[in-house]
């Protein structure tokens, strides 16, 4: 038997720490030698899912390559439960401290608080604290001097209490010491702290709180412990996207990702098709992502694993031949995942492939930005030396409606005059944070409409023009002061559009345009 060296959290391994330590030679003797019988195990543990739960004896003496699992603890408890699985007869067999630490973990967890007393000083205050904690069963340890906490309990400590007497310098001396980056699953993570101490104001004594984590801290290691439980050596719920995103996320969290790779990509490898994800453009896509940030990891293996850079040239070949046929979505998908790869460093010349990907990206994404230019505007922003003044005043005013300073923004970006930037949509989309669409709405709202209107919210309704000018008003008004037709004893609002279309006065009027200009002259046809 043996205690496994793994990169898995110390809070587990303290089940043979603490309270008492326990070595995998005292396990041993002890199932050599006992009142029941010479006994090991009968079975070995395979937890379904892998990262669930944390081994701490394993036998690895018959088949280094098939580690039996003999005694395993829960790694990430949902809500607190705290699990402890064992093939060897603890109790018949009376392994003392191994079950005074188990039942300890079981019933208490571990001691998260710690009192640290300042010597030869008594508080009347403290000693309540401490009281409240060991009445409330709060699992903790008290310790006479700073010096008493040993370093394998400095990472399960969550909470110091500080008595009065220590000194400000004091607590910030021992958070500098023992402020040291420890490994949580597979991420490289400081020591989450709270720390409680007693500062004199005069004559008034306050309890000062110092800690070095937020919520959002404590939110992202858990939910990386999670995913990492939820791992089965297979994609993420069998999902692509997911598995995309997950490993996306942990690398922007610094989350070491090299113990998924292998797995992922092989299970990658069954939809890999001629340089496609399963012929599909978007999957095909997000795959060159993928594998350009598997790139990065250079103790991945993606070359061992058969995606190194001739796998990344085919699928850049891949998408520019195939990107033709595709819908105007899966177009711009295409073309903006290979824009955002123009300057990837995984990219740089390292050999002839990694060239021959440089350049191909850099080609593509050339033609990308120049796709704009070759699709036809309708709604093209050029603007005047007065309409740029005017927007520019609205970007340099000191108070402005916010949609407003936007809207003046992304014009400005917009202008293909000689002298304006000339932004696509995309890039301007990209800069303000909002859709494609909205930026070619509001285009279309300055061509067709003026400068006014474009500088208003876009979501008003569209602006159309009014069907009676002056002269068709006097025209409605004229008629429904009139005689109504022979058979009718009145006008009513559908009559008088279909007189004001027979008339050619318009083209076309429908009973809400009469109605609400009959309003507008206070005329009542009743």
């Amino acid at each position: 038997l043996k205690i496994p060296v793994n990169g898995y959290s110390n809070q587990n391994n303290l089940l043979l720490e603490y309270p008492e330590m326990v070595s995998a030679r005292m396990v041993v003797n002890r199932c050599k030698k006992n009142e029941f019988r010479k006994h090991f195990y009968r079975s070995h543990l395979i937890p379904q899912t892998i990262g669930a739960y944390q081994p701490l004896l394993i036998d690895d003496v018959t088949d280094k390559t098939n580690i039996r699992m003999l005694l395993m603890a829960s790694q990430s408890p949902q809500k607190q439960e705290r699990v402890v699985i064992s093939t060897i007869a603890l109790d018949w067999e009376f392994h003392e401290c191994l079950l005074t630490n188990i039942l300890v973990y079981i019933t208490e967890g571990h001691p998260q608080v710690a009192f640290i007393k300042k010597p030869d000083i008594n508080d009347g205050d403290y000693d309540f604290l401490m009281s409240n904690a060991h009445l409330s069963k709060v699992p903790h340890v008290v310790y006479n001097d700073i010096a008493d906490i040993p370093e394998k309990l400095q990472t399960v400590h969550s909470t110091y209490i500080f008595s009065p007497g220590w000194s400000e310098s004091d607590i910030l001396s021992f958070l500098r010491s023992s402020n040291k980056p420890v490994t949580l699953g597979s991420k490289i993570a400081k020591i989450y702290r709270r720390i409680y101490y007693f500062k004199r104001h005069e004559d008034l004594l306050t309890m000062t709180q110092h800690s070095n984590y937020s919520t959002v801290d404590l939110i992202v290691d858990r939910s990386a412990s999670w995913l990492e439980s939820k791992f089965d050596n297979r994609m993420w719920g069998r999902s692509f996207w997911i598995t995309h995103d997950v490993l996306f996320m942990m690398a922007t969290l610094d989350i070491d990702i090299g113990t998924f790779i292998k797995p992922v990509l092989n299970d990658i490898q069954a939809h890999y098709r001629d340089g496609s994800y399963d012929g599909v453009m978007g999957a095909t896509c997000g795959l060159l992502g993928f594998v350009l940030l598997l790139q990065r990891c250079d103790h991945c293996g993606c070359e061992a694993s058969g995606f190194g850079d001739e796998v990344t040239l085919q699928i850049c070949n891949w998408i520019f031949k195939n990107i033709s046929s595709q819908t105007i979505d899966d177009q711009r998908t295409a073309f903006l995942a290979l824009s955002r790869l123009k300057n990837d460093l995984v990219l740089c010349p390292r050999n002839n492939s990694g060239y021959l990907v440089s350049m191909t990206i850099m080609i593509i994404s050339n033609h990308y930005y120049g796709m704009e230019a070759i699709m036809q505007k309708k709604y093209v922003v050029e603007l005047t030396s007065e309409e740029r003044n005017s927007l520019q005043a609205v970007v340099n005013a000191d108070r402005m409606a916010a949609h407003k300073r936007k809207h003046a923004q992304m014009l400005l970006k917009a202008d293909q005059c000689p002298q304006g930037p000339g932004w696509s949509d995309i890039k301007i989309a990209e800069a303000f944070d909002c859709h494609r669409t909205t930026v070619e709405n509001l285009r279309k709202r300055l061509v067709e409409h003026g400068l006014d209107k474009a500088m208003e919210h876009g979501n008003r309704g569209s602006y159309r023009a009014k069907k009676f000018d002056g002269v068709a008003e006097a025209h409605l008004i004229a008629t429904a002061c009139s005689s109504p037709p022979q058979g009718r004893n009145r006008w009513t609002v559908r009559l008088l559009a279909d007189e004001m279309v027979s008339l050619g006065i318009v083209d076309s009027c429908g009973k809400t345009t009469v109605h609400q200009t009959l309003k507008k002259t206070n005329l009542s046809l009743t």
